[in-house]
């Protein structure tokens, strides 16, 4: 299961990043929310789009 998951990921990461999502945007309405002196954990599926955004 694993390596089939693992062979998607680039196309995942290239439709996700089609334009959609503004992930720039997300993150930063996160932190006008909850503040920019917190830690964030994030849990769910995917590649850590967002989650690279946090930094």
């Amino acid at each position: 299961m694993l390596n089939q998951y693992t062979r998607i990921t680039n196309y995942y990461d290239l439709l996700m990043m089609s334009g959609y999502y503004d992930y720039h945007n997300i993150a930063k309405e996160a932190y006008s929310i909850i503040g920019n002196n917190c830690h964030i954990l994030e849990l769910g599926t995917g590649t850590g789009l967002l989650a690279e955004k946090y930094i």
